[in-house]
């Protein structure tokens, strides 16, 4: 593996650790989720494409929702390695009437501890966000390991002989 190709690694790894780490933390730390009623500010069908070149629909919201007279503003639909709600422009059409329309209350989902994290649909399972955080600890090695590899073999290559 080339250098270049071990630091593409190590940022990789590193983002990823970065990325998924604090959703394993809130996960790990809040197994029960409380719920909390929340009011639709806006709702509407956005376009979307996949990496699969599979062109879908999925849901763009902004609600408020309060928690011990603190209020909260958030579009957050799931964790972030959920696919939030998603399908034909049909389906995510007559989800914005019937279950999100504007001023609509919605039920909001929350860690007791750190309330600023809502959730529509609750990820209560952490395996995704620990399979993302060991991917990028595996990146993060493998890259390290490659790197002080080819930094010793080109040290060794020159030194006088």
């Amino acid at each position: 593996m080339s250098k270049t190709l071990s630091i593409a690694a190590i940022l990789i790894g590193l983002y990823l650790i970065w990325s998924s780490g604090n959703d394993a933390y809130t996960l790990a730390n809040n197994p029960k989720w409380a719920t909390t009623e929340g009011v639709v500010l806006s709702s509407r069908t956005e376009y979307s494409r996949r990496k699969t070149s599979k062109r879908d629909y999925r849901l763009d919201i902004r609600y408020t929702y309060t928690v011990n007279g603190n209020r909260f503003e958030t579009s957050r639909i799931t964790g972030s390695y959920g696919t939030g709600f998603r399908g034909t422009k049909r389906e995510i059409d007559n989800l914005v009437r019937t279950r999100f329309s504007k001023g609509q209350s919605i039920t909001v989902y929350y860690p007791p501890t750190n309330p600023e994290i809502a959730h529509l649909k609750p990820d209560r399972n952490a395996i995704k966000a620990y399979a993302w955080l060991s991917a990028g600890i595996g990146l993060l090695f493998i890259g390290l390991f490659f790197l002080r590899r080819n930094l010793l073999r080109s040290d060794h290559n020159l030194r006088p002989r």
